[in-house]
């Protein structure tokens, strides 16, 4: 089944009309009169609907079943990473982790970094993509690129936040509650980066793998991780 963004979607609708860009959409995927298709309002509803009537300028559907916190983990999980010089790269770690339930993106500037900028509004709309391809019902946050200063004067204290390290200890036995990825971009981070990581991280590290992983293979494979040791799915 299909799923379309619709942002304006309440709890209330019982019926809602499709036009502009989520129109297009559902013209390229030629649904017609009768036909199931899911919608989500990006920010955790998401529902069953039926097509109802289409026109030239717009789809009207009939909401059957309301889906609250449709495809959504039980705990927000967070991914803080650092810039890579590669754009692709980094946008496949966001869409990978919007489909493993990634519920925040922290696009870290670092000392050693290559890339000190980042498209935020495209990340977003890869965001989006992901979000309906994977019939997920909440929106990852993509948040402005800052410093890891910036970062924890700002982030969620009570958000437990683990480092992918390569000497990293073993994972938690479950994620029970909300939680934090951090990985480093290319080239590690800075001497003065890792002992500001070192006095700000309560819950330690996380090994991923006995070799060294580039940087978007550890974040997908962490937040995979980290999704799994949660209690249960809902949605």
């Amino acid at each position: 089944m299909e799923c379309l963004f619709l942002p304006e979607f309440k709890v209330t609708d019982h019926d809602v009309t499709v036009r502009d860009e989520e129109l297009r959409h559902a013209r390229a995927l030629r649904l017609q009169s009768g036909e199931s298709v899911l919608i989500c309002n990006g920010a955790g509803l998401g529902a069953e609907c039926r097509v109802a009537t289409t026109t030239k300028d717009s789809l009207h559907l009939l909401v059957e079943r309301h889906l609250p916190r449709m495809g959504e983990l039980p705990h927000p999980i967070g991914l803080a990473m650092g810039l890579l010089k590669d754009r692709e790269r980094l946008e496949f770690a966001v869409e990978k982790g919007v489909e493993f339930g990634m519920s925040d993106f922290y696009p870290l500037t670092t000392d050693f970094g290559q890339r000190q900028t980042v498209n935020t509004s495209r990340l977003q709309a890869k965001a989006i993509a992901a979000m309906k391809q994977c019939h997920r019902s909440r929106l990852p946050t993509i948040h402005p690129a800052g410093n890891l200063d910036r970062f924890f004067a700002d982030r969620d204290a009570s958000a437990s936040l683990y480092v992918a390290a390569m000497d990293g200890s073993h994972p938690p036995a479950q994620v029970a509650g909300p939680t934090i990825l951090l990985v480093g971009p290319e080239g590690g981070f800075s001497p003065r980066e890792q002992a500001l990581i070192e006095s700000q991280t309560d819950s330690g590290t996380i090994v991923l793998a006995k070799r060294r992983l580039r940087a978007e293979t550890a974040a997908v494979l962490g937040l995979g991780l980290l999704a799994s040791l949660c209690p249960e799915q809902s949605g």
